[in-house]
């Protein structure tokens, strides 16, 4: 997925294919809400699912954005430290043990990022700080995955993830539109459909 990403920034802008992106992951839902009506979006957490909708939004944009601008295998490095991020995240706000090993392993993680950003070095390139920033809020989001999916099922959660993205970075991609030709229109619904797969797999796995 990240390869086509990087292929399609070429032409068109990141803004573009999230705002794409997130329109086709609703098409691909739309048959649970049609299914399962309008009412069953009414979630009693609706709240907290409108802020992890903003921090996805905002993860996506910056982790597009990365992958169209710097090279494909350093940001593939640094989303890595999401999950790093997690484990920080895991305790403040799951309430969850994190024991020696893992505070020991993110250590280690977070230094091996470092090493890659390097920050202070002569040619440090402050835009490796981009796909770092949206590691961390896509860790947020991951971390209230586990919270949110006590009490809705995964379409719900996709749901709204899809529509806060779209409707925050529509007005974005209307000022970067160029005109989408067929190869690129078939490349974003790709797109979708892997991110969909994703973070299908993502809220399931979270949610153990």
């Amino acid at each position: 997925m990240v390869t086509l990403i990087k292929i399609l920034g070429g032409v068109v802008a990141s803004v573009v294919i999230v705002a794409g992106r997130s329109l086709f992951g609703l098409l691909i839902l739309s048959p649970m809400i049609i299914r399962n009506g309008l009412g069953a979006l009414a979630s009693s957490q609706l709240r907290l699912h409108l802020i992890r909708g903003c921090f996805v939004a905002v993860g996506i944009n910056l982790g597009f954005y990365s992958l169209t601008t710097l090279p494909i295998t350093t940001v593939t490095i640094l989303f890595f430290t999401a999950p790093l991020f997690v484990t920080l995240l895991a305790r403040p706000v799951l309430s969850e043990q994190v024991g020696w090993r893992r505070i020991s392993a993110t250590l280690v993680g977070f230094a091996g990022a470092m090493f890659v950003i390097r920050p202070g070095w002569v040619g440090f390139d402050p835009n490796l700080l981009i796909p770092v920033a949206s590691s961390v809020f896509f860790s947020v989001s991951l971390v209230l995955h586990k919270k949110l999916s006590e009490t809705d099922p995964p379409w719900v959660l996709m749901f709204y993830m899809f529509a806060p993205t779209l409707l925050l970075t529509l007005p974005l991609a209307l000022v970067y539109w160029t005109p989408v030709g067929m190869a690129s229109l078939l490349i974003i619904m790709v797109i979708s459909v892997f991110a969909t797969m994703r973070t299908y797999c993502d809220i399931r796995g979270y949610s153990k």
